[in-house]
């Protein structure tokens, strides 16, 4: 009964460590994906612009 204890103890600090490391990837994906959608509006503006341009030459 103490090693299952010790079993599921050990189980436990390791699945709370993984929710540790997803947490913190996931963040980091979403920091990544909020740059590229805005390096995507940014872009978007630049083409409409290009587009303005070119219609009034």
């Amino acid at each position: 009964l103490t090693q299952r204890l010790k079993d599921a103890e050990s189980t436990a600090e390791f699945s709370e460590r993984q929710v540790i490391s997803l947490q913190k990837s996931l963040e980091r994906l979403e920091d990544e994906l909020e740059k590229c959608r805005e390096q995507n509006a940014k872009m978007k503006l630049d083409v409409d612009q290009w587009v303005t341009d070119l219609e009034s030459l």
